[in-house]
């Protein structure tokens, strides 16, 4: 009998141990060449920690999440880890239904740009509430939100600097269609909207 529940009980330690998931972290550009690339290859709960310099061209704006609950942060913080989007497009899209375990943290995003009635030059949440903490967004440009957009969406926009963008409605920040987010701590100056 007490050979039984042993056995039983090593059962369920071994199922259990089978079951449980590992974090790991990517790093860019050492194992990964760009962020895109370690984003499409992480799991849930998964970090890509991405190395201090500029970082340009495809694979390293308009970054998708893809639905993914995971950490994508610089190593050194939004004075040294710069995502240029070179006027070609928005830095970030979130629009996969990300929630707050879907963080973007310590960078600059600068040089966003969208033609026409366009949202978020540098980052739009589109049906999304990921959690966007200590970037500096700047020189980003769209109709709706320069520097962020939110159409259906209730993110956590902590900590930031979002200065310097333009766009017709909203320079800094547009919160439309049903959004509710959480914003605090954030420098919110210098945008232009000559639309309201």
């Amino acid at each position: 009998m007490i050979e039984s529940r042993l056995t039983s009980c090593a059962a369920l330690i071994g199922l259990s141990i089978a079951t449980v998931a590992y974090s790991v972290t990517l790093r860019v550009p050492s194992e990964y060449s760009t962020i895109q690339d370690a984003i499409n290859v992480s799991q849930n709960g998964d970090t890509v920690l991405v190395a201090p310099m500029t970082y340009a061209g495809p694979g390293n704006y308009a970054l998708d999440f893809l639905g993914k609950r995971i950490v994508v942060r610089s190593e050194t913080g939004a004075g040294e880890t710069i995502i240029d989007c070179r006027n070609l497009g928005r830095g970030v899209y979130f629009h996969n239904g990300e929630d707050t375990l879907s963080v973007l943290e310590g960078f600059s995003i600068t040089n966003g740009y969208l033609e026409g009635e366009s949202f978020g030059g540098g980052i739009l949440c589109a049906g999304s509430s990921p959690t966007i903490r200590h970037n500096v967004i700047t020189s980003c440009h769209a109709y709706w939100g320069g520097g962020i957009c939110l159409t259906y969406s209730d993110p956590v926009i902590v900590d930031n600097s979002i200065v310097g963008n333009d766009g017709d409605r909203g320079g800094g920040l547009a919160i439309l269609a049903f959004s509710d987010p959480v914003v605090k701590g954030n420098i919110i100056q210098d945008n232009t909207s000559p639309g309201g």
